[in-house]
């Protein structure tokens, strides 16, 4: 994927016009989503030295936040192509459509680009007065687009509205410009910022990118709180973790995680405070041996007040 976007981007930097923006440009250019659209903001626990915790760490949700910067890095890669166009006049203006390239590649002789963006009436049943679809395409010399990167909008502008943005693997597998490591399939990211929460979703079918294949989901609370459900594999145990942590400004949390091994199945409950040490456990199989032989360990009374 970052060969894709950043190839792209540096074909735009090289080929493209010098100009000015018009008010209109602006408008269309609003429709493509901005990286504070599309971030996980998972808070960082306020003690960076390990405390001694009477039950034990909440290591689940330490790795909440890696597991937040990786789907904030793949998504950083996604909109290093779209970020460029940003600066750059479209070659073709119409009324409702506004279009930039043809650019040649120049890291991939014989591949070329087009950004288109229309703009469309919304369906009947929407909140929003405007609706736009735009896509990223490449293709080589003579021969048909493929989409690299689609997406749709609905708003005014990116702060407000809400959209979907998806990037295609295997049109770059076609053009030629992969990545050996990148994955085949597409990823998909759904955001909504029409109220508070703001809501981002990410699924990631055949993984990739460091990232399982899961279908992620994050809600942040202007107040700093949230949820986030991700996914924990450890090949070595054989452990299948299904989290869906909510969490408070301070870090503070619960969680509901679905442990999955090759002999079971079964729920936990975990609650942590400030610095990430439990405060209370609920473990009816004993999956995780933190309250040893009993079903559960800590005070329930304990945990925090979570959206």
């Amino acid at each position: 994927m970052r060969s894709v976007c950043s190839a792209a981007a540096l074909v735009f930097l090289a080929s493209a016009a010098c100009g000015t923006l018009s008010n209109e440009d602006i408008a269309f250019l609003s429709a493509l989503p901005r990286k504070s659209d599309l971030h996980v903001q998972v808070p960082v626990q306020s003690s960076s030295t390990q405390p001694a915790c009477a039950i034990g760490d909440a290591a689940d949700w330490r790795k909440a936040k890696d597991r937040g910067d990786q789907i904030n890095s793949a998504v950083d890669g996604v909109l290093a192509l779209v970020d460029v166009v940003r600066a750059i006049p479209p070659t073709q203006r119409k009324t409702d459509l506004r279009v930039w390239g043809p650019f040649a590649d120049q890291q991939h002789p014989g591949v070329e680009y087009q950004v288109n963006i229309l703009r469309f009436p919304p369906p009947p049943d929407a909140k929003e007065s405007l609706a736009y679809l735009y896509s990223f395409e490449g293709r080589r010399t003579g021969g048909p687009f493929q989409t690299v990167i689609d997406g749709f909008f609905l708003g005014g502008q990116a702060k407000g509205g809400q959209g979907e943005i998806d990037l295609h693997f295997d049109s770059a597998y076609a053009l030629g410009t992969n990545k050996p490591d990148d994955p085949h399939g597409d990823m998909v990211i759904r955001y909504d910022e029409t109220s508070d929460p703001r809501t981002v979703q990410l699924n990631l079918g055949q993984g990739g990118l460091a990232l399982d294949p899961f279908d992620y989901f994050y809600a942040g609370y202007s107040n700093g709180s949230g949820r986030f459900d991700y996914v924990l594999n450890d090949p070595i145990r054989g452990t299948h973790e299904v989290i869906s942590a909510f969490f408070k400004a301070n870090g503070s949390g619960t969680a509901n995680i679905t442990f999955r091994t090759p002999l079971l199945t079964t729920e936990v409950d975990e609650c942590w405070d400030e610095l990430a040490c439990l405060t209370f456990v609920r473990d009816p199989l004993s999956v995780t041996k933190l309250c040893g032989v009993n079903a559960s360990c800590g005070v329930a009374a304990a945990c925090p007040t979570v959206p």
